[in-house]
C-alpha cells in the first residue's frame, strides 16, 4: 500500500492572483515511487489549525520535466488552498501521496494523431501535463486547446502555454474564452458551455479528425462537453474526463445510504501493508473509510468525494455497495475495486485489500 511521505516545498510562484504552482524535491530514494503519468495527481495532508487537512491536487508538469509541480486555486472557505496560497513558501514540509490516476492515453512515439482538450479554471493542471508530454512524445501529433476563464488575469499557466505555443508553432493551438471580459471576436466571448462547445467544434475541429478529447473543469461543464461531443458523433471510448471536484449540486444527488440497507452486523477484515485487521461493525452506519477509522486502523485518504482514488481497495470476498464513482475506470470496478469513502456493507462478511 502506498504512504504518504514527507517532501520539501522547492518553489512557489504565483500564477494569478488566486492560484500558487507549488515545486517539491523529491529525495532520491523516493525518486521511483514518485515518478508519474500525464495527467495523474498526488494528494496533500497538512495539519491546520489542529486539524488532518488533506487534499488532491493534478500535476502540472510534464514526464520529462524532472520536476513535480501542481497548482492550487484558493477556495472561499477552503483550509488548504487560503493556507497555500497565503502562507505556503519555499522548504515548508507537505505529506504528499505518490502519484496516481489514468486521466490519459497509451502514447506512441510514431503516432500522428490529432488531440482536442477542453479545460476551464484550474482544470488545465492535468491538461497541461497532458499536452507538453504529448507534444514531447509523439513529434507527428498535433494538439488543440480550448480554454475557459473569467478573464486574462486568472488564466493559469498562461504563460508556459505561450511558451508551448512558440516552441510547437505547427502542432499547438490554443484559444481562449472569457466570461467576464470582452473580446472583439464574439465566439470567445463566455464560457465553454454546450452551445459554445458545439459551435467552436463544428467550425475549427470537426469530430471526424479528433482521435482524443481531454476535458477537465467543474462537473456540469465536463458532462455538457461531453454530451456534445457525443451527439456530434465522437465514440465515447474517446472522450476522456477528468472531475477535480464534485459540484454541490451533483453530491446532494447522491444518495446518502447504499440501495441494500440491511440490519445487522458485519465481520470485516482490512489488509494493510500485508497486515489484517480484523473488526464487526453494523450495515450501512457510515462509508466503510470512516468505520475502518474509527476502529484505529489508518489507511489512505485524499478527498473523500468519490475523485481521488486514494481511499481505493479491492473486495475480495463479499458484498459491497458503492453509491458515487468519479475516479475509477470501469475496468477497474470489474476487478472488484471500490472507493472506500463512497461505499457500504452490504454482506455479512467482507474482506478488503488496500495493498491490491
Amino acid at each position: 500500500m502506498k504512504h504518504y511521505h514527507p517532501l520539501k516545498v522547492q518553489n512557489v510562484v504565483k500564477e494569478t492572483p488566486d492560484t500558487v504552482c507549488v515545486s517539491f524535491e523529491v529525495p532520491e530514494d523516493l525518486s521511483d515511487l514518485y515518478k508519474y503519468a500525464q495527467g495523474q495527481h498526488v494528494g496533500l495532508r497538512k495539519d491546520i489549525g489542529g486539524e488532518d487537512v488533506r487534499r488532491s491536487y493534478s500535476i502540472a508538469s510534464s514526464v520529462n520535466d524532472n520536476q513535480l509541480d501542481i497548482a492550487i486555486r484558493k477556495v472561499d472557505g477552503g483550509l488548504f488552498s487560503t493556507f497555500a496560497n497565503d502562507e505556503l513558501k519555499v522548504g515548508d514540509v507537505l505529506e504528499v501521496f505518490p502519484p496516481i490516476g489514468n486521466f490519459r492515453t497509451e502514447l506512441d512515439p510514431n503516432a500522428a494523431k490529432n488531440y482536442v482538450a477542453f479545460a476551464a479554471g484550474s482544470g488545465i493542471t492535468p491538461i497541461i501535463s497532458i499536452i507538453k508530454t504529448i507534444l514531447e512524445t509523439e513529434p507527428k501529433s498535433t494538439f488543440t486547446l480550448y480554454f475557459g476563464n473569467r478573464d486574462s488575469r486568472s488564466i493559469i499557466f498562461k504563460n508556459r502555454l505561450s511558451d508551448l505555443k512558440n516552441r510547437y508553432m505547427d502542432r499547438f493551438t490554443v484559444f481562449h474564452f472569457l466570461s467576464r471580459e470582452s473580446n472583439d471576436i464574439e465566439i470567445y466571448n463566455g464560457r465553454l458551455n454546450a452551445d459554445k462547445v458545439r459551435d467552436v467544434v463544428s467550425r475549427m475541429t470537426p469530430v471526424d479528425g479528433i482521435d482524443d478529447a481531454f476535458i477537465c473543469g467543474p462537473g456540469t461543464m465536463i458532462e455538457e462537453v461531453s454530451a456534445v461531443l457525443s451527439e456530434m458523433g465522437l465514440d465515447q471510448s474517446r472522450i476522456h474526463h477528468e472531475h477535480f471536484g464534485v459540484d454541490k449540486s451533483v453530491a446532494a444527488q447522491a444518495p446518502a445510504k447504499p440501495s441494500k440497507v440491511q440490519e445487522g452486523d458485519v465481520d470485516l477484515t482490512v489488509i494493510r501493508d500485508g497486515e489484517s485487521f480484523n473488526m464487526k461493525i453494523g450495515k450501512s452506519e457510515k462509508p466503510l473509510l470512516d468505520t475502518i477509522a474509527d476502529n484505529g486502523v489508518d489507511v489512505p485518504f485524499s478527498c473523500k468525494g468519490g475523485v481521488c482514488c486514494t481511499c481505493r481497495a479491492k473486495v475480495v470476498k463479499g458484498d459491497v455497495e458503492m453509491v458515487l464513482n468519479y475516479g475509477l475506470e470501469d475496468e477497474d470496478v470489474k476487478k472488484g475495486f471500490i472507493l472506500t469513502c463512497q461505499s457500504y456493507p452490504v454482506s455479512d462478511d467482507i474482506v478488503l485489500d488496500f495493498d491490491a
